[in-house]
Protein backbone atom coordinates (compact mmCIF):
# COMPACT_ATOMS: atom_id res chain seq x y z
CA UNK A 1 0.00 0.00 0.00
CA UNK A 2 2.81 2.37 0.90
CA UNK A 3 4.63 1.53 -2.39
CA UNK A 4 1.53 2.39 -4.41
CA UNK A 5 1.23 5.73 -2.68
CA UNK A 6 4.90 6.46 -3.33
CA UNK A 7 4.50 5.50 -7.02
CA UNK A 8 1.44 7.69 -7.30
CA UNK A 9 3.32 10.56 -5.69
CA UNK A 10 6.29 10.09 -8.07
CA UNK A 11 3.90 9.92 -11.03
CA UNK A 12 2.26 13.15 -9.89
CA UNK A 13 5.62 14.85 -9.58
CA UNK A 14 7.23 13.49 -12.76
CA UNK A 15 4.05 13.30 -14.85
CA UNK A 16 4.02 16.87 -16.18
CA UNK A 17 7.74 16.69 -17.03
CA UNK A 18 7.26 13.46 -18.92
CA UNK A 19 4.20 14.88 -20.65
CA UNK A 20 6.20 17.92 -21.77
CA UNK A 21 8.96 15.68 -23.12
CA UNK A 22 6.42 13.57 -24.96
CA UNK A 23 4.71 16.67 -26.31
CA UNK A 24 8.02 18.07 -27.53
CA UNK A 25 8.90 14.77 -29.20
CA UNK A 26 5.51 14.67 -30.91
CA UNK A 27 5.93 18.26 -32.16
CA UNK A 28 9.38 17.45 -33.57
CA UNK A 29 7.97 14.38 -35.28
CA UNK A 30 5.12 16.44 -36.71
CA UNK A 31 7.54 19.07 -38.03
CA UNK A 32 9.62 16.37 -39.71
CA UNK A 33 6.48 14.89 -41.25
CA UNK A 34 5.30 18.29 -42.51
CA UNK A 35 8.72 19.01 -44.01
CA UNK A 36 8.71 15.67 -45.77
CA UNK A 37 5.15 16.18 -47.05
CA UNK A 38 5.72 19.70 -48.35
CA UNK A 39 4.89 20.05 -52.05
CA UNK A 40 8.11 19.96 -53.97
CA UNK A 41 8.26 21.66 -57.37
CA UNK A 42 7.29 19.21 -60.12
CA UNK A 43 10.33 17.73 -61.87
CA UNK A 44 11.15 18.97 -65.36
CA UNK A 45 10.44 15.90 -67.51
CA UNK A 46 10.98 17.62 -70.85
CA UNK A 47 14.53 16.26 -71.30
CA UNK A 48 13.16 12.77 -70.61
CA UNK A 49 10.95 13.01 -73.70
CA UNK A 50 13.98 13.82 -75.82
CA UNK A 51 15.94 10.96 -74.22
CA UNK A 52 13.09 8.51 -74.87
CA UNK A 53 12.92 9.48 -78.53
CA UNK A 54 16.70 9.18 -78.86
CA UNK A 55 16.66 5.74 -77.24
CA UNK A 56 13.81 4.54 -79.46
CA UNK A 57 15.52 5.86 -82.58
CA UNK A 58 18.90 4.31 -81.74
CA UNK A 59 17.67 1.00 -80.34
CA UNK A 60 14.77 0.40 -82.74
CA UNK A 61 14.71 2.56 -85.87
CA UNK A 62 18.39 2.13 -86.78
CA UNK A 63 18.07 -1.66 -86.42
CA UNK A 64 16.28 -1.69 -89.78
CA UNK A 65 19.61 -0.89 -91.46
CA UNK A 66 20.87 -4.38 -90.61
CA UNK A 67 20.54 -6.93 -93.42
CA UNK A 68 18.92 -9.48 -91.13
CA UNK A 69 17.19 -9.19 -87.78
CA UNK A 70 16.37 -12.00 -85.34
CA UNK A 71 12.67 -12.43 -84.64
CA UNK A 72 13.29 -11.83 -80.92
CA UNK A 73 14.86 -8.43 -81.68
CA UNK A 74 11.87 -7.39 -83.80
CA UNK A 75 9.55 -8.55 -81.03
CA UNK A 76 11.37 -6.40 -78.46
CA UNK A 77 11.22 -3.37 -80.76
CA UNK A 78 7.48 -3.89 -81.25
CA UNK A 79 7.11 -4.31 -77.49
CA UNK A 80 8.79 -0.92 -76.97
CA UNK A 81 6.25 0.68 -79.32
CA UNK A 82 3.39 -1.04 -77.50
CA UNK A 83 4.70 0.15 -74.15
CA UNK A 84 5.04 3.77 -75.33
CA UNK A 85 1.46 3.82 -76.61
CA UNK A 86 0.09 2.05 -73.52
CA UNK A 87 -1.68 3.62 -70.56
CA UNK A 88 1.26 2.87 -68.24
CA UNK A 89 1.32 5.24 -65.27
CA UNK A 90 5.04 5.83 -65.83
CA UNK A 91 4.12 7.53 -69.13
CA UNK A 92 1.57 9.99 -67.71
CA UNK A 93 3.87 12.87 -68.66
CA UNK A 94 3.35 12.09 -72.36
CA UNK A 95 0.37 13.23 -74.37
CA UNK A 96 -1.18 11.19 -77.23
CA UNK A 97 0.57 13.28 -79.90
CA UNK A 98 3.93 12.90 -78.18
CA UNK A 99 3.44 9.13 -77.96
CA UNK A 100 2.71 8.99 -81.69
CA UNK A 101 5.91 10.88 -82.47
CA UNK A 102 7.93 8.59 -80.19
CA UNK A 103 6.62 5.45 -81.88
CA UNK A 104 7.11 6.95 -85.35
CA UNK A 105 10.81 7.39 -84.68
CA UNK A 106 11.15 4.04 -82.93
CA UNK A 107 9.95 0.87 -84.67
CA UNK A 108 7.25 2.76 -86.55
CA UNK A 109 3.92 1.61 -87.91
CA UNK A 110 2.28 1.25 -91.33
CA UNK A 111 1.22 4.91 -91.06
CA UNK A 112 4.84 6.04 -90.64
CA UNK A 113 6.41 3.72 -93.20
CA UNK A 114 8.04 6.72 -94.92
CA UNK A 115 10.20 7.18 -91.79
CA UNK A 116 11.41 3.57 -91.72
CA UNK A 117 14.92 2.74 -92.88
CA UNK A 118 16.05 -0.28 -94.85
CA UNK A 119 19.43 -1.96 -95.47
CA UNK A 120 19.74 -0.24 -98.86
CA UNK A 121 19.03 3.27 -97.48
CA UNK A 122 21.46 5.89 -98.77
CA UNK A 123 23.76 7.89 -96.51
CA UNK A 124 21.76 11.03 -97.33
CA UNK A 125 18.50 9.36 -96.27
CA UNK A 126 20.03 8.19 -93.00
CA UNK A 127 21.51 11.63 -92.30
CA UNK A 128 18.20 13.34 -93.09
CA UNK A 129 16.26 11.00 -90.80
CA UNK A 130 18.82 11.49 -88.02
CA UNK A 131 18.39 15.26 -88.32
CA UNK A 132 14.60 14.93 -88.37
CA UNK A 133 14.68 12.71 -85.27
CA UNK A 134 16.94 15.23 -83.52
CA UNK A 135 14.54 18.07 -84.33
CA UNK A 136 11.61 15.98 -83.15
CA UNK A 137 13.39 15.28 -79.85
CA UNK A 138 14.17 18.96 -79.37
CA UNK A 139 10.56 19.82 -80.14
CA UNK A 140 9.28 17.32 -77.56
CA UNK A 141 11.55 18.78 -74.90
CA UNK A 142 10.62 22.40 -75.62
CA UNK A 143 8.54 24.20 -73.04
CA UNK A 144 5.90 25.66 -75.29
CA UNK A 145 6.38 29.41 -75.10
CA UNK A 146 9.84 29.66 -76.59
CA UNK A 147 11.57 29.83 -79.97
CA UNK A 148 11.14 26.08 -80.41
CA UNK A 149 7.35 26.27 -80.29
CA UNK A 150 7.13 26.45 -84.08
CA UNK A 151 9.20 23.26 -84.43
CA UNK A 152 7.04 21.59 -81.78
CA UNK A 153 3.90 22.57 -83.69
CA UNK A 154 5.35 21.25 -86.96
CA UNK A 155 6.20 17.92 -85.30
CA UNK A 156 3.05 17.39 -83.22
CA UNK A 157 0.42 19.34 -85.17
CA UNK A 158 1.63 19.79 -88.76
CA UNK A 159 -1.83 20.87 -89.95
CA UNK A 160 -1.76 23.78 -87.49
CA UNK A 161 1.67 24.78 -88.74
CA UNK A 162 0.46 24.70 -92.35
CA UNK A 163 -2.63 26.71 -91.41
CA UNK A 164 -0.51 29.19 -89.50
CA UNK A 165 1.99 29.67 -92.32
CA UNK A 166 -0.85 29.86 -94.86
CA UNK A 167 -2.63 32.46 -92.73
CA UNK A 168 0.59 34.45 -92.35
CA UNK A 169 1.23 34.39 -96.12
CA UNK A 170 -2.40 35.39 -96.78
CA UNK A 171 -1.99 38.30 -94.37
CA UNK A 172 1.18 39.44 -96.13
CA UNK A 173 -0.56 39.14 -99.51
CA UNK A 174 -3.54 41.16 -98.22
CA UNK A 175 -1.23 43.86 -96.82
CA UNK A 176 0.65 44.09 -100.12
CA UNK A 177 -2.61 44.43 -102.04
CA UNK A 178 -3.75 47.15 -99.61
CA UNK A 179 -0.49 49.04 -100.11
CA UNK A 180 -0.78 48.76 -103.91
CA UNK A 181 -4.41 49.91 -103.79
CA UNK A 182 -3.51 52.90 -101.59
CA UNK A 183 -0.71 53.90 -103.97
CA UNK A 184 -3.06 53.64 -106.95
CA UNK A 185 -5.67 55.74 -105.17
CA UNK A 186 -3.04 58.36 -104.24
CA UNK A 187 -1.80 58.46 -107.85
CA UNK A 188 -5.36 58.80 -109.14
CA UNK A 189 -6.05 61.62 -106.67
CA UNK A 190 -2.85 63.38 -107.76
CA UNK A 191 -3.88 63.13 -111.45
CA UNK A 192 -7.32 64.55 -110.69
CA UNK A 193 -5.77 67.46 -108.82
CA UNK A 194 -3.39 68.15 -111.71
CA UNK A 195 -6.23 68.07 -114.27
CA UNK A 196 -8.31 70.37 -112.08
CA UNK A 197 -5.49 72.90 -111.94
CA UNK A 198 -5.16 72.83 -115.74
CA UNK A 199 -8.84 73.57 -116.24
CA UNK A 200 -8.67 76.50 -113.84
Amino acid sequence: MMRQQINSLVAMILGPEKTEEKKKAEEEKKEESETADKDLPPPDLRPLRNALLGAGFTECCLLRLLPKLPASTCARAEKFNSWVTSEAKALDFLGPDEKRVLTAFAWGSPATKHLQLSPDASDDTIAALRLTARLAGVALSSGGRDLLEFIRTVVLHPSKAVSGVSGFLTLIDTEEKDIIREKEEDAKAARLRAEKKKTE
